[in-house]
């Protein structure tokens, strides 16, 4: 089974009408039930791709399932496509963002679809002196908040200093990813399964 058809003709036609060049490629196919079943996204996220992200009403769900789609194609872990704008989606878009020195933001937007597709243009990038917006505060205090519960001394402030980067690579090592220092969608589900392990831990004893 595929997705909805029609929804990456939708967003290109979007950025074709801003003086995009086109791009042809074939949809990816859903990947929310295997997900699910594999333990990699809490049911309870699933929402309708027909309504606003609940996280942000503004946000187009055409446009987040495209995010989602274009950046498990590149090898990011960014949850179900199901264009709904979620901690894993955000945490994702955050990798994607450091990565190619974009400031972040945390938001699957438009404007960064056309990033993904297009390229980052000349000067768009090389800007991580900028504070990370709101959003991607958030997200960067929560991975610090799920470290400090497991143990580790780290400073809970929504800031990506040299400590934060630092004490993520310390846990990316010990839990099979590859260090990265950056917040991202692996990161996040793997802190979920160390939160879990650790309260059920707690609750043998």
């Amino acid at each position: 089974m595929h997705l909805q058809q029609g929804t990456r003709s939708d967003i290109l036609a979007r950025t074709q009408r801003l003086g995009e060049a086109g791009l042809r490629r074939p949809p990816l196919p859903a990947v929310t039930a295997t997900r699910e079943r594999a333990g990699a996204v809490d049911p309870s996220q699933r929402r309708t791709s027909t309504t606003k992200s609940a996280a942000d009403p503004a946000i187009d769900p055409d446009v987040v399932r495209a995010v989602q789609r274009e950046l498990i194609d590149r090898g990011y872990e960014a949850g179900p496509v199901d264009g709904v704008a979620h901690a894993v989606t955000r945490a994702a878009v955050m990798a994607y963002e450091h990565d190619h020195g974009l400031p972040l933001t945390g938001q699957p937007s438009e404007d960064l679809l056309k990033k993904i597709l297009f390229g980052v243009p000349p000067g768009a990038a090389d800007k991580r002196a900028h504070e990370p917006l709101p959003q991607a505060q958030e997200m960067i205090r929560s991975v610090q908040e799920s470290l400090a519960s497991l143990g580790y001394s780290i400073k809970v402030d929504g800031r990506m200093g040299e400590e934060t980067a630092r004490t993520i690579r310390d846990f990316e090592s010990k839990h099979g990813l590859t260090p990265s220092g950056r917040v991202s969608g692996a990161l996040l589900l793997k802190l979920r399964e160390a939160t879990l392990r650790r309260k059920q831990s707690a609750s043998v004893r």
